[in-house]
Formats: structure tokens, C-alpha cells, sequence
């Protein structure tokens, strides 16, 4: 499908993975190790590389998740049902943030998906403002102490008092 530069791998796909790994995680309430991090992130990303490079467009999102939540697993040291929870979180706002952000760039410079794909410094500097609203996504949650378990929390106690005053 698409045989990605080493550039994109060491500076887009490790990232993101990166990215993706602590958001999961953190959003889920756990605070990983960076060095953990790290290492899922270096393995992911060179998953990522023979992924895209095998698997035909749309499989390849699917494989690529499963690597995530097994690597992330095995590597970080979570159970395997906060690896999935954390790959699946992490997938769906990674493609929340993506999709408009694409389709904003692409207005914005008239730039083909393909196009932005087939230049090799071009397909790291387009990705590297998505990297940073993730990066900021996560900055956010830590310090705002973001986390589902939370928010449910919050969410059960708004609606224990909401039938208190009925």
C-alpha cells in the first residue's frame, strides 16, 4: 500500500504512537512510565511501517490498532483490557482530530492527500500541527486531571442528585 520514508517513521509515526499511547492511558487514569512509553512507541512505529506497507487502506487501521493494544499491553504492563480501552480511545480521538484537520489543510493549500503522501519532508511537516494538538490534548488532561473514571463519576453524582429532587 504505502512504503513510508524513515523520516515519517522517526518523525511521524513514533510520535504519534507516543501520543496516542499516553493519551489512552491517561484518559483512562493511568500514569505510565516514560521510558515504556517510549519503547511501545519505537516498536509501534516500526509496525507501522510494515503495516502500511502490507495491508491495503482500511484493514491496515484495524491491524494497526490491534498492534497498538498488544505492544502497549506487553510493553507498557497494563491488562489486556486497559491496553484495549486505551488503543480504542486513543484510535477514536486520533481520527477525531485527523479528519478535520486534513480536510482543513487541504482547503487551506490545495494539497491532495496524495500529494501531501508522495513528498517525503512534506508528509512530516503536515503532520507535525496534529502531533501538537495531541500533544496539547494530553497536556490538558493531566493537568485538569481529565479522566473517564472521573467524569462518570461526576456524571453519577449529577444524576443521584437530579432524582434526589424529584
Amino acid at each position: 500500500m504505502d512504503t513510508m520514508p524513515l523520516s515519517f517513521v522517526i518523525f511521524g509515526a513514533i510520535p504519534e504512537a507516543l501520543l496516542m499511547m499516553y493519551f489512552g492511558l491517561t484518559i483512562i487514569g493511568i500514569k505510565p512510565k516514560p521510558i515504556k512509553v517510549t519503547i511501545a512507541a519505537i516498536l509501534q512505529g516500526i509496525a507501522i511501517f510494515f503495516i502500511r506497507k502490507y495491508a491495503s487502506f482500511g484493514p491496515h487501521v484495524i491491524i494497526a490498532s490491534l498492534s497498538l493494544c498488544i505492544i502497549t499491553w506487553l510493553i507498557v504492563r497494563v491488562t489486556p483490557m486497559q491496553a484495549f480501552i486505551a488503543s480504542i480511545l486513543s484510535l477514536v480521538v486520533n481520527v477525531l482530530i485527523e479528519g478535520p484537520y486534513s480536510l482543513a489543510v487541504q482547503g487551506i493549500t490545495g494539497l491532495t492527500y496524495v500529494e501531501i503522501l508522495s513528498r517525503e519532508w512534506l508528509r512530516v511537516v503536515y503532520f507535525i500541527p496534529k502531533l501538537l494538538i495531541q500533544a496539547s490534548l494530553i497536556i490538558f488532561c493531566v493537568k485538569f486531571h481529565f479522566t473517564i473514571e472521573e467524569e462518570l463519576n461526576i456524571l453519577k453524582r449529577l444524576g443521584n442528585q437530579f432524582n434526589q429532587k424529584l
